[in-house]
């Protein structure tokens, strides 16, 4: 066993997989009744499917296109740990495992995960050396490792990098939740089955607070750009008194400047006479809230239609009007956000391998994978356009671009809904431009390099 940098995992049906010190990403992709043991930076699992992961994750874990995935804490290890994740990089102290942010789950429900108690775990530790040693990970319950990990890396000092599949503003615009700006994800959410000593009651999951009443006066201007949570159902008796299930980490709504709506946020901590520091999706602060003013999220009863969704989008794309942005107050910050988060999925895909080319296809069809690149001299843009069918099963997840220096000039990720093509304008100086696809059956392919 040693230390890792990115580790991609796909098609694995009914194992047991272990990894003590990942520096990078982990991806996980189509896996189903498996369970993991793993440490790593951070965490992306897609189309995952009764899978149980034991983890060690300095970043909120991100799921998308999942279900049925149980979580709990890093259980095991083995004597050389220590010093390998010393190697990679991490701090066994700082540990986000309970953190989940659920890209497929836009009204935040908590459906397709769940966090498991310590006392819950199936089986003994895992010590792959054979014998029982020091743990290098903690053994902490979700809210206890949360609390733990903001008073070591408060969000406001560095936790704020978000991890995430690459999303284009077309799907940021069909998606409403996946557009939150870079936040740190929620805390888990409590679940009809207990978990920690410290986390919330079930009943607090399905109801949440109702508002207090507007205020008489003008409330103040609410954080610029800040989501604004829709509005709360009714909550239990009680459940505002006392504030049950909210601690340190906790995903809260607010009302801003004592305002009259509701605001996305994070406690940072609670303050001996009962209030709350806040840091609200758009990085705003506040501190000092009063317990009437801050209540667990309300149970959302409505949610994304696709349907109308895809047809709103359609009609504004016929209308040539641009697509929102879904990036909060700062809207540069967010698209630079934005390329970095595609630039991982990116690099992660090409290190995976293999690349092919229509010299070295491998055992596949290249007429169908090898990108083209068309530069049009006239308006100085190029456009890289993929020969291939986009089905529900089989289509091009990702395409990108780039120069001779090997950076990214651009790129988009796709459903299987979109056409693959992807046109941009070619930035001066650049000589020539490298295309490259990914095909969700038969890896990544890219083109020779063509003179601008």
């Amino acid at each position: 066993m040693d230390a890792t940098d990115q580790v991609q995992i796909d098609e694995v049906e009914g194992c047991k997989i272990f990894l003590g010190a990942t520096g990078e990403s982990l991806f996980v992709r189509n896996c189903k009744d498996t369970v993991f043991h793993v440490a790593c930076k951070q965490l992306r699992t897609r189309d995952c499917h009764n899978c149980t992961f034991y983890l060690y994750c300095i970043s909120e874990p991100i799921i998308e296109m999942s279900t049925g995935i149980k979580l709990g804490c890093f259980n095991g290890g083995y004597p050389e740990q220590c010093a390998h994740m010393a190697e990679a990089g991490l701090n066994p102290e700082v540990n986000k495992w309970s953190m989940v942010f659920d890209f497929s789950d836009e009204a935040k429900t908590g459906k397709n995960w769940e966090i498991m108690p310590t006392a819950s775990y199936a089986g003994d530790p895992w010590w792959p050396a054979g014998a029982e040693c020091e743990r290098a990970v903690p053994l902490l319950e979700g809210q206890v490792a949360a609390q733990r990990a903001y008073e070591i890396v408060p969000p406001e000092e560095g936790s704020g990098t978000s991890f995430s599949f690459a999303t284009s503003q077309e799907d940021a615009e069909l998606a409403v939740a996946a557009a939150e700006p870079a936040p740190p994800p929620s805390p888990p959410p409590p679940t009809e089955t207990p978990a920690d000593s410290t986390a919330a009651p079930a009943a607090a999951a399905a109801e949440a607070a109702p508002p207090p009443a507007p205020e008489a006066a003008a409330p103040p201007a609410p954080p610029a750009g800040a989501p604004a949570a829709p509005a709360a159902a009714e909550a239990s008796p009680g459940a505002v008194e006392g504030k049950p299930g909210i601690s340190v980490g906790t995903k809260v709504e607010a009302r801003f400047g004592k305002g009259t709506t509701w605001y996305l946020a994070h406690v940072v901590a609670i303050q001996a006479n009962g209030t709350f520091d806040l840091l609200y999706f758009d990085k705003n602060e506040e501190k000092g809230v009063a317990p009437e003013f801050v209540q667990l999220p309300a149970k959302r009863t409505v949610g994304w239609n696709p349907a109308k969704a895809k047809e709103a989008n359609e009609k504004r794309k016929a209308s040539g009007d641009a697509a929102p942005n879904a990036f909060g107050s700062d809207v540069e910050a967010g698209l630079k956000l934005r390329a970095v988060m595609v630039a991982e999925e990116m690099a992660a895909l090409e290190a995976h391998g293999p690349v092919y080319t229509a010299a070295e296809p491998g055992t596949f069809n290249a007429a169908k994978h090898v990108p083209a690149v068309s530069p049009n001299a006239e308006d100085g843009t190029c456009t890289v356009s993929v020969p291939h069918g986009m089905a529900a099963d089989h289509f091009i997840e990702y395409i990108w671009a780039k120069n001779a220096a090997g950076e990214v000039l651009a790129s988009m990720k796709l459903t299987a809904e979109d056409k693959p093509e992807l046109t941009f304008a070619v930035p001066e100086g650049v000589g020539s431009v490298t295309a490259f696809e990914a095909c969700n059956m038969h890896g990544v392919w890219t083109s020779d390099p063509i003179p601008m």
